[in-house]
Order: structure tokens, then C-alpha cells, then sequence
């Protein structure tokens, strides 16, 4: 326990003084809460009837063609919010508040699934 203690306190410290800027850290968490969310939906809609009809397999299910879908949408909104911060740093905050907000829409979707079970 002790070694582990000491393993932690030595690595809590290395990455303290590695601070990023805010907005780094901004971007990298919203687009993870984004993420989280879509996996949260994704799992709360696995094999339960879909009502969007372009992720619906032939037999009107969420599955694995419906999953791959929805995540390489979400990877290439990824690929379009790092070309547009790469592009304009400025508009990074913009970015952070869509990515925050597209997490708070699906999140809620994942919960209004959930209950639904």
C-alpha cells in the first residue's frame, strides 16, 4: 500500500507541473464528454427497436451497422472540429460549447432510453 501511495504522489506531481492552458484541456474534455455520450446512447439503444431510420438495420434494430455509423459520425466531427481550431484558434471556445452541448442532447437521449428499459 505504502509503495503505491508513494507511486501515486510521485505522479500526481510530474503531471502537475505539465499544465495545460485551459483550452487545451477544454477541447480535449468536451470532445471525450461527446464521445462518453454517444457510447452511453449507443449501449442504451443496443438491439432495442430504432426509430431514426437512417441508423436502423434492415430488421429496424440498433446493432453493429447502426454503431459503426453513429461513431464514424462522430469521428468526423472530431476531423472537422480539429481542422477548424487548427485553422482559427479563436473559435476554439465555440467548439468546446457545441461539443458540451451535443454531450448534454445525446446524454439525455441515453437517459431517456435507459429509462424506458
Amino acid at each position: 500500500m505504502r509503495r503505491f501511495m508513494l507511486l501515486f504522489v510521485m505522479a500526481t506531481s510530474c503531471w502537475a507541473q505539465q499544465a495545460k492552458p485551459w483550452y487545451k484541456s477544454c477541447t480535449f474534455w468536451s470532445t471525450m464528454s461527446l464521445v462518453g455520450a454517444n457510447v452511453a446512447d449507443a449501449s442504451s439503444s443496443w438491439r432495442q427497436v430504432e426509430l431514426n431510420p437512417a441508423l436502423a438495420s434492415p430488421g429496424g434494430k440498433f446493432g453493429a451497422r447502426s454503431a459503426t455509423l453513429k461513431f464514424s459520425l462522430v469521428g468526423g466531427y472530431m476531423a472537422v472540429q480539429s481542422f477548424f481550431i487548427k485553422r482559427s484558434p479563436e473559435s476554439r471556445r465555440a467548439w468546446c460549447a457545441a461539443s458540451y452541448g451535443g454531450a448534454a442532447l445525446v446524454g439525455g437521449v441515453a437517459a431517456r432510453n435507459y429509462s424506458l428499459r
